[in-house]
């Protein structure tokens, strides 16, 4: 029975792929597109690789999907002036497509009484199949010198002529997120002739001419066409430069006319018994009816074609008129602003462009260099950066992040992920209006005029975090971060080691209200004033939950202040002192500063001392929780908690020092591994990532009274360049109540 069973699901498999659809490709099965469609059946899908194929195609009544590989810009199908392009004229509905060509050079079907109709497209009566995603151009005819009849959605109609009506379009069954553009009607409906219903949606409809209705012309009594989220602009007409009403009562909602032109009616024209119902609508000059509005739509670039709505955040300050003054039954589809971010309730009025999907973009996987990826995303989008040592080294470029709204993160973590400046510039600029966020890097080795390590440029509101900026030098000011008239927020951040021959050797800011918070400034320099933070005229930085400690200047080593600067200071840890709320000046007991080790110590008076309402992140610099001993979150850039790292390069025959933080007197075991598992184990003291039993496990020393364990251990000489091992510590006795798995800590062979 079992192998009878077996034999019968055999066997319907068989079935099923001997009478599915097919896939047709043209030119390798069938040298032409029309020969690959009269070879196809029901339901089959005809794939046409790049060219131009001069023929003219009939789907013949076929529910088929005939399809470009390679989109419009590589696909043209060339009617020679022999006929329509493409033609639908046997009961063809939705199941029949096409999607995805150029159509050019046709000149339509003969239909009677000596006029042609579509000469791009023709779709005989009772015929609606699917036209999306073309580009229709070049094409004449008598009635729809683009296309005649259908269903269209997301297509450009451009540079097509009709003798009589609809040079772009005509008697189309809907025109849905299409740019319909210089078309010209020598009698009605230069964009777009509607001699029915149900109408238009979501078009740009600009340049085109006609006699009647150099956007848009209605002539049908028998149907209420509706035309809803258009933008209709730039029109040409001797009566209705817009629209043209012809006996006809079409509806329009949530659209934009503006800046048509007609000798009668430049934007709306009535003839005969046509009128108009205008609601939530921008009509220039203005047009009775619930929520319109007469006011400039203040269009992005409408000489060159972008009528995206200049709105704040994207122009800064500027309260777009059509901005949530649309339908308010309307769904949000689509954007209308120039960062591709989504409408929301209520809806704006005019034409929504697609809404960008940001991507993933991975270094070096996708590009070799990270400004290679910059140049190339978009805002939104998510650049994740690979450790140095799956790029044979640190990232050694300079990058510039411009107006972009990205996230540029690494993977890994700041202490194996380096973008070295290489004496070069800044190593990372914040372009003018720039929203990008930067995530866990080492940003060291940049040489500039102001801002060796990061420079914030007017009026950029970066984001900051989980980052160090080390050993940068500025000629003048900035050493580590030079903040012009922007407002960037910066936390969990190590900035150290950095020098500026003037001004401000951790951070300068001038003219900026940046917002500081849990950010560790030691260790460096400025000649002349503010080895911390300098604090210029007009800028007014929130300084919250800091560590300033042991930086030099000639004047305040660590926080300067000139002219109307006023910094906010509270809950930080100041040497010297400042004035402030929760502010402090004591030793923070780092684990070892002159190594650059700012870990705070078990017995740092900033332990739990900061103001837990500023902080935004669950995390510290690397990773461990914060506010994580329950009472209040600690000053600086680390969070005192379990935790194991390491320092020093890992080359064989060296030494490095392990380090482990936990309670003081906790025993610590270690474990050495050279893979982990994914997912990892769970434990009752957290997860372990590493395989069971490991390379190597053994009880080392008890945790010190400072609660950070120093150990000293030899790379071992057989361990080879590239390679990579794992280490993780159980700190305290297993099944003890306080005891906890650290995090994995990763050896990478240099």
């Amino acid at each position: 029975m079992c192998r009878s069973f077996l034999f019968g699901i055999a066997a319907i498999g068989l079935f099923a792929i001997s009478t599915g659809a097919a896939t047709i490709y043209v030119p390798d099965d069938h040298s032409t597109i029309q020969g690959a469609i009269d070879a196809s059946a029901n339901g089959d899908i005809v794939i046409v690789r790049p060219g131009t194929y001069v023929e003219n195609i009939d789907f013949v009544g076929k529910a088929i999907t005939v399809q470009s590989e390679q989109g419009v810009a590589l696909t043209t199908i060339d009617g020679n002036q022999a006929g329509s392009v493409v033609v639908f004229r046997t009961g063809e509905d939705w199941n029949s497509r096409l999607d995805g060509f150029t159509t050019a050079n046709g000149s339509g079907t003969f239909f009677s009484s000596s006029f042609y109709r579509g000469g791009g497209i023709y779709c005989a009566y009772g015929c609606a199949p699917i036209i999306e995603n073309n580009t229709i151009t070049g094409n004449t005819a008598d009635q729809g010198g683009g296309s005649y009849g259908g269903q269209l959605e997301n297509n450009i109609v451009t540079g097509n002529t009709a003798n009589s009506r609809g040079g772009g379009i005509d008697n189309a069954a809907t025109v849905k997120n299409s740019v319909i553009s210089n078309n010209i009607a020598y009698e009605k409906g230069g964009g777009i002739h509607m001699n029915g219903g149900p109408g238009v949606e979501n078009c740009i409809i600009t340049g085109n001419m006609a006699d009647y209705g150099g956007g848009i012309c209605c002539s049908s009594k028998w149907f209420t066409p509706t035309i809803e989220k258009c933008t209709i602009v730039g029109n040409l007409a001797n009566y209705g430069g817009g629209i043209c009403a012809q006996d006809s009562w079409p509806s329009i909602t949530g659209s934009i006319l503006w800046d048509n032109s007609a000798w009668n009616g430049p934007e709306l024209y009535e003839m005969y018994t046509g009128g108009f119902s205008v609601t939530y609508s921008d009509v220039k000059g203005g047009c009775s009816g619930t929520g319109n509005i007469n006011a400039d739509p203040l269009f992005v670039d409408p000489a060159n074609g972008d009528y995206h709505l200049q709105q704040d955040p994207c122009q800064p300050g500027v309260v777009n008129p059509c901005v949530d003054s649309g339908h308010p039954n309307t769904l949000c589809e689509g954007t209308t602003r120039t960062d591709g971010v989504r409408d929301s309730w209520p809806a704006d009025m005019g034409y929504h462009y697609p809404a960008y999907s940001p991507i993933i973009i991975y270094l070096p996987d996708d590009y070799s260099t990270i400004q290679g990826a910059i140049n190339t995303s978009a805002d939104g989008d998510t650049i994740i950066v690979r450790p140095d040592s799956v790029n044979g080294g640190p990232y050694m470029e300079i990058i510039d992040l411009k107006e972009l709204a990205i996230t540029l993160k690494s993977e890994k973590g700041a202490a194996v992920t380096t973008i070295d400046g290489h004496q070069a510039g800044s190593v990372v600029t914040f372009g003018e209006g720039c929203g990008s966020v930067l995530d866990g890097f080492t940003l060291t080795n940049g040489r500039s005029n102001d801002g060796g390590g990061i420079y914030c440029d007017y009026p950029s509101e970066a984001t900051i975090t989980n980052s160090v900026v080390s050993n940068n030098t500025a000629s003048s000011d900035g050493g580590g971060i030079y903040c012009y008239g922007s407002d960037p927020v910066i936390e969990n951040c190590i900035v150290t080691g950095n020098m500026a021959f003037e001004s401000g050797g951790g951070i300068y800011c001038l003219a900026s209200s940046a917002t500081l918070t849990n950010i560790t400034i030691s260790g460096n320099t400025a000649l002349d004033d503010g080895g911390g933070i300098y604090c210029n005229s007009y800028s007014s930085p929130v300084i919250t939950n800091m560590i300033v400690w042991d930086n030099s200047a000639w004047n305040g080593p660590e926080i300067y202040v000139y002219g109307l600067g006023d910094p906010d200071v509270t809950y930080s840890d100041v040497k010297g002192g400042w004035p402030g709320t929760g502010n402090i000046d004591a030793d923070p007991l780092f684990a070892d500063a002159s190594g650059g080790d700012y870990h705070i110590t078990a017995l740092s008076p900033c332990l739990d001392s900061g103001d837990d309402s500023v902080v935004t992140q669950s995390i510290d610099f690397e990773g461990d929780p914060r506010i994580a001993l329950g009472v209040a979150v600690d000053m600086g850039a680390d969070e005192y908690w379990f935790h194991l790292y390491h320092s020093g390069p890992v080359i064989p025959g060296s030494s490095i020092n392990l380090k482990v933080v936990g309670w003081p007197t906790a025993p610590v075991t270690l474990a050495l591994a050279d893979s982990t598992v994914d997912p990892p184990t769970p434990t009752p003291h957290g997860d372990l990532y590493l395989p069971w039993p490991p390379l190597w496990s053994g009880n080392i020393e008890n945790v010190p009274a400072n609660g950070i364990l120093t150990l000293p251990v030899t790379v071992p000489s057989g361990w080879i360049t590239g390679d990579t091992y794992y280490l993780q510590a159980l700190v305290g006795p297993w099944g003890g109540p306080l005891t906890l798995l650290t995090n994995l800590e990763v050896l990478t062979v240099e």
